[in-house]
């Protein structure tokens, strides 16, 4: 995973990152901010549990995940994908795990 960070302050960051084919962000929560995901390039799924939901995104959609759902980010395009990432408004944590 590559990634470029375009903004980052106490309480705000704004990053781009670059998946590999079938390359994910394993699952994990934050504590308090809210990510607002934007697909830029191939098809990215992002997977949330309780509540349980699932978005396909393309070039162009986006999804937002609440601050303690936990969550994950899967290339499930066959190519390389991008997306962007706005995360806020608050401290920046990344607690791994799925349960």
């Amino acid at each position: 995973m590559q990634e470029e960070i375009l903004l980052r302050t106490d309480d705000v960051s704004a990053t781009i990152l670059d998946l590999a084919t079938d390359e994910e962000v394993p699952w994990h929560y934050h504590s308090e901010i809210t990510d607002h995901i934007i697909c830029l390039v191939g098809t990215i799924e992002v997977s949330q549990r309780s509540p349980e939901e699932v978005w396909e995104l393309q070039p162009g959609q986006r999804c937002k995940v609440a601050n303690g759902n936990i969550h994950r980010v899967k290339n499930v395009c066959g190519a390389p994908a991008k997306y962007l990432i706005v995360q806020g408004v608050g401290k920046y944590d990344r607690i791994m795990g799925d349960a």
